[in-house]
């Protein structure tokens, strides 16, 4: 069976993370995203210190969506460079890891 993912990723403003959020979920890629509490991000951009506020997301999602997912975001990110983190889940509850594959297309199919 394949393993279920958390993909991490950060939106600029709280209606780009509800807009990327719903567009995952009705695509059936993800079968839940968190939009997490703003945040301050303080990172280096070509060469000048910067501070950003960020939407974090907590997308769930199956193996065989991860590079969709992670394709969709690259595609209709603002960012020049987003942040896109996909850790594999070693310990998941059965009924959780069994709820995501059935809201997502592999479990339709």
């Amino acid at each position: 069976m394949d393993s279920i993912y958390l993909i991490i990723t950060t939106m600029p403003t709280h209606e780009q993370a509800l807009s990327m959020s719903e567009e995952l979920v009705k695509r059936d890629l993800a079968a839940c995203v968190q939009i997490q509490a703003p945040c301050n991000s303080i990172y280096k951009w070509k060469d000048a210190l910067e501070t950003t506020v960020e939407y974090p997301l907590h997308i769930k999602a199956s193996s065989n969506h991860k590079l969709a997912v992670q394709q969709l975001i690259a595609k209709i990110h603002p960012y020049e460079v987003p942040e896109i983190i996909a850790i594999e889940l070693s310990d998941v509850n059965q009924s959780y890891a069994d709820w995501v594959r059935s809201q997502t297309l592999e479990g339709r199919a």
